[in-house]
């Protein structure tokens, strides 16, 4: 015995033969101090405002670059290589003794008189690295940007991809020239042991950072100033 009316029942079937929605799409989008940070479907993609507007003025420079690197990629791994080609110039490089363990290839990518370092690593964990370094800004901001008499900056970088199912990342920031700045663990005593001794105070008062250490930070002499970053 059916308790609705006839239209009722009509109206029912009708939406029950329906197919059903499809689920809706896991995206989410963050907006830090110095950059933004989109996820979906297991990828993560963060831009800086900086990096945003020169890449609107240098149209397709990024796809461009991304092509090369990949239709190059092994010829990259090779010391030396350069690829030229629509104003973008590429070539494996890095600043200083340590290239990375978990590296496929550091590069120095040029276009528009504008340098920029290029690390493809075999990880995704590329969120933490922005979380750190953003947890050393505000750190750094208490202090006003001072300890034990150096300046300290870290160094956010331009922009970072990854995707899951591909277990790679790409990790875009400047690229700082051997004449400009020295890796830390590069430096000789005294500088290398005071430079050390502040590396490890951040380290111990900042619980969640990643990787800080001489190996990825920088000094530049002039300015008395120590650059982290890849934290």
């Amino acid at each position: 015995m059916n308790f609705f009316p006839k239209s009722v029942r009509k109206i029912v079937n009708r939406f029950s033969k329906r197919k059903a929605l499809p689920k809706p799409v896991n995206r989410s989008i963050e907006r830090l101090d110095q950059m933004s940070i989109k996820r979906s479907r297991g990828r993560v993609l963060g831009v800086s405002p900086q990096f945003k507007k020169f890449s609107k003025k240098q149209r397709g420079f990024v796809l461009e670059a991304k092509r090369l690197i990949e239709k190059n990629f092994e010829v990259l791994k090779e010391p030396g290589k350069k690829i030229n080609s629509n104003g973008i110039r590429i070539e494996r490089a890095h600043t200083g003794s340590h290239e990375g363990i978990n590296n496929y290839l550091t590069l120095k990518v040029s276009v528009a008189k504008k340098e920029f370092f290029v690390k493809i690593a075999k990880t995704i964990s590329i969120e933490r690295n922005i979380k750190g370094i953003e947890i050393v800004n505000k750190y750094l901001k208490k202090k006003e940007g001072k300890i034990n008499g150096f300046k300290v900056k870290a160094i956010m970088p331009h922009l970072v991809y990854s995707k899951n199912i591909e277990q790679k990342s790409f990790f875009v920031t400047d690229f700082f020239n051997h004449n400009e700045v020295v890796m830390v663990r590069d430096l000789k005593n005294p500088e290398n042991f005071k430079i050390t001794r502040v590396l490890e105070k951040i380290g111990k008062e900042n619980a969640l950072i990643y990787d800080i250490g001489p190996h990825n930070a920088f000094y530049n002499p002039k300015t008395k100033t120590i650059l982290l970053f890849d934290i």
